[in-house]
């Protein structure tokens, strides 16, 4: 591929995709908002408002993926978090209480997904935590 058709490894037509999703996502995000606020007759649960600000995140994130684009770590976990405090919302759960668990058990999980580092003298060590 031509160097004027590629920035920084990607392709100008994935950027520009890129783009237009994210143009997309902001507006679907401004219209919830926008009918969350309208009035007292029109209100919606805030659970209805963390649900689908969560799901044009989650799904922004996976047309990215299919897409071969890069997707976004911070709105992917941003958007979970909003979907299950919306769920969560809608069957009265406490959501601090959710998200503590939520947390803490991420924290007990994680090292099982971390891949081992390879030390010098060739001795496997667990990947660690500092630095990041």
């Amino acid at each position: 591929m031509d160097t004027r058709e590629r920035i920084g490894g990607h392709s100008i037509r994935n950027t520009l995709w890129n783009e237009r999703l994210e143009s997309i996502g902001w507006g679907l995000f401004l219209i919830i908002v926008g009918v969350t606020f309208l009035g007292p007759e029109v209100e919606a649960p805030v659970g209805v408002w963390l649900i689908g600000a969560g799901l044009i995140m989650l799904g922004l994130n996976a047309v990215r993926y299919f897409s071969g684009i890069k997707t976004s770590s911070f709105t992917i976990g941003l958007g979970s978090v909003a979907l299950v405090a919306g769920i969560a919302s809608a069957f009265s759960v406490k959501i601090f209480g959710v998200l503590l668990i939520l947390f803490g058990a991420g924290i007990i999980i994680r090292p099982f997904f971390e891949k081992e580092v390879v030390t010098g003298s060739g001795a496997a060590a667990p990947a660690s935590h500092h630095g990041k």
